[in-house]
């Protein structure tokens, strides 16, 4: 009982610090898009450096880890999963970013990933009092 006691707490600590995680990058990137969205722009004359296939392919890349962060609230293999495979395909798409920003972004996803395979064949019973 003890055992299965300790491995509930860690679960459950292992999902709260993988939500609270994400949670910050989320708040973190909104904040950068919303101050991106209210800069100055440039006019529409302006074409020089138009939006490229690559910016564009790596902003999906962006929000599908995302979207895959917000899934792992509910199905943490699943969102794990689509996270991880986003973040790893952005890595490939965007090359001229330093790894560990990339190793950081997957720590929520990965840890959404423990959790769902720790919890494999564990039922968590709620005590009636």
């Amino acid at each position: 009982m003890s055992d299965f006691k300790n491995k509930t707490k860690l679960l459950t600590r292992i999902k709260w610090v993988s939500r609270i995680w994400g949670i910050v990058y989320i708040v973190f990137f909104l904040f950068m898009l919303i101050g991106y969205a209210i800069m100055d722009q440039p006019s529409p004359d302006d074409t020089e450096n138009p939006l490229g296939t690559r910016v564009v392919i790596s902003f999906i890349f962006v929000f599908g880890y995302f979207a895959g962060l917000i899934l792992a609230w509910k199905w943490e293999g699943l969102g794990g999963l689509i996270a991880i495979t986003c973040i790893i395909s952005f890595a490939i798409t965007i090359q001229n970013m330093p790894v560990y920003i990339y190793m950081l972004m997957a720590i929520p996803a990965l840890l959404f990933l423990i959790c769902w395979l720790l919890s494999r064949g564990v039922t968590i019973k709620k005590e009636t009092y």
